[in-house]
C-alpha cells in the first residue's frame, strides 16, 4: 500500500513540476511564434540526444573518417575476389564485413572491426562491403542480415561459419581459433607496455606509504 502511495506522490511531484515549468514558460513576454520555435528546437535536441545515446554520434564518426583502420572498402564482387586472391598469395586469412551506412549495429561494429584490422594486420586482410553499393557482392555472399562477417582461410577456402550482429566475442574467436590469427608484434608490444603502466603504483598508494 505504501509503495502505491509513494508512486502516486512521485507522479504528483513530477506533474506539479512540469506544470510550474509550463506556467513560467508561458508567462515570459515573447511572441507566440518565437515561443513555438524555441519549443520545437528544444524537443528536437532531446530527440537527437536520445538517438546519439542509442545509435552513436554520426558526426563524430564522420570526423574520424569512420576509423577505417586497415580495412579495404570493396565496391564490387570483382574487387572482393581480387582482394581474396591477393591475401591468398600473401598467406593471409580474410575477414569481410557486410553492412550499410543506415544500419546502427553496422556503425557500432565499424570501429571494432577497424581496431582488429590493426591488431591482426600481419595475419589477416580485412574487407568491408556496403551492400547498397556492391549488390553483386552481397548477393553472391547471400547476405540476409547486417552486419554479417564472413571469412576465408589462408588457402582461399571459405569458412562455413559466419558472424551476424554485434557478436564481438565470436568474431574474435573465429579470427584467433579457426583462422589461427595472432596479434601483430607491434600490437603485442603496445599491450605489454600499457600493462606495465597500469601495474605501476601511483603516488599516494599503499606501497608508497609502506616505503615511507
Amino acid at each position: 500500500m505504501s509503495s502505491s502511495n509513494n508512486d502516486a506522490s512521485n507522479t504528483n511531484i513530477i506533474r506539479d513540476g512540469l506544470n510550474a515549468i509550463n506556467n513560467y514558460w508561458m508567462s515570459i513576454p515573447i511572441p507566440d511564434a518565437f515561443r513555438a520555435l524555441i519549443t520545437v528546437l528544444v524537443f528536437r535536441n532531446i530527440l537527437f540526444a536520445i538517438r546519439r545515446y542509442f545509435f552513436g554520434d554520426e558526426r563524430e564518426l564522420a570526423r574520424n573518417g569512420g576509423d577505417k583502420g586497415l580495412v579495404v572498402e570493396c565496391e564490387s564482387l570483382e574487387q572482393v575476389e581480387k582482394e581474396i586472391e591477393k591475401a591468398k598469395r600473401r598467406e593471409k586469412a580474410v575477414a569481410i564485413d557486410y553492412g550499410a551506412t543506415w544500419c546502427p549495429p553496422c556503425r557500432r561494429m565499424k570501429p571494432i572491426f577497424a581496431k582488429m584490422s590493426r591488431e591482426f594486420r600481419d595475419a589477416c586482410a580485412f574487407l568491408a562491403v556496403d551492400v547498397d553499393k556492391a549488390r553483386d557482392a552481397s548477393m553472391a555472399a547471400k547476405i540476409q542480415c547486417m552486419p554479417t562477417f564472413q571469412f576465408y582461410m589462408k588457402d582461399g577456402e571459405k569458412l562455413d561459419e559466419e558472424v551476424q550482429g554485434l557478436d564481438v566475442g565470436k568474431l574474435r574467436r573465429i579470427l584467433t581459433k579457426d583462422l589461427g590469427c595472432r596479434a601483430s608484434e607491434e600490437e603485442e608490444k603496445e599491450e605489454k607496455e600499457n600493462a606495465k603502466i597500469i601495474a605501476q603504483p601511483g603516488p599516494g598508494t599503499i606501497k608508497d606509504k609502506k616505503m615511507n
